[in-house]
């Protein structure tokens, strides 16, 4: 049976509920519709994958994945991506995961969008980490104003450990000699919060 001959057959079984909705009883109808109910409901599913897979905003963001543009769209993006399109929370966010459940859902559009969005955003040429002392107090207190994830993205494209030691120092943050950079990371986070007044010590 063809898709079309399929598309006919539906059709004409919805012409018939509607002209019999009324009169319809019994258990067994009641429990083939709700059979036929899921069924259609999986059937939808898959149609809109089908369609999707064949959209043009599909097969630019595959590309795009494929780019060696790829590379400036770090893990808090996709965090951020996979939760805002998607309502999930991965453990270890990948484009791979992303793609997947794009093409199941249905939504390149949005998901496009959003990756183009990310990638102009990152190829803007990264701002040096200031020396002055003064800027770097300055720094510090901008930073305590981002959100969480805007301050997860800044530190993955612009600040290294050396910075953040930098930093860290003009602010008389007293950091350990072997911390480790995901500890140097909270511990400038939770300082610069204080010192934007979000978080009283």
């Amino acid at each position: 049976m063809s898709y079309g001959e399929l598309a006919s057959r539906i059709e004409t079984l919805a012409a018939k509920l509607r002209s019999h909705a009324d009169d319809l009883e019994g258990a067994k109808l009641a429990k083939a519709a709700q059979s036929f109910s899921k069924a259609v409901a999986t059937f939808e599913k898959h149609v809109g994958a089908a369609i999707s897979g064949s959209s043009p905003d599909l097969k630019e963001l595959e590309i795009l994945l494929a780019s060696p543009a790829k590379k400036l769209l770090k893990a808090p993006f996709w965090d951020k991506a996979l939760r805002s399109l998607h309502g999930v929370r991965e453990e270890k966010p990948t484009a791979a995961k992303f793609l997947k459940l794009v093409r199941a859902e249905g939504n390149a559009g949005e998901a496009l969008e959003l990756v183009r969005s990310e990638i102009a955003a990152q190829s803007v040429p990264v701002k040096p980490v200031p020396k002055d002392k003064a800027e770097l107090q300055a720094e510090l207190w901008r930073l305590g104003g981002l959100t969480d994830e805007e301050f997860a993205a800044e530190v993955a494209k612009r600040w290294k450990a050396a910075g953040l030691k930098r930093l860290a120092k003009a602010n008389a943050i007293a950091v350990p000699k072997e911390v480790t950079l995901d500890r140097l990371i909270r511990m400038v986070a939770d300082a610069a919060r204080r010192a934007h007044g979000n978080v009283h010590p």
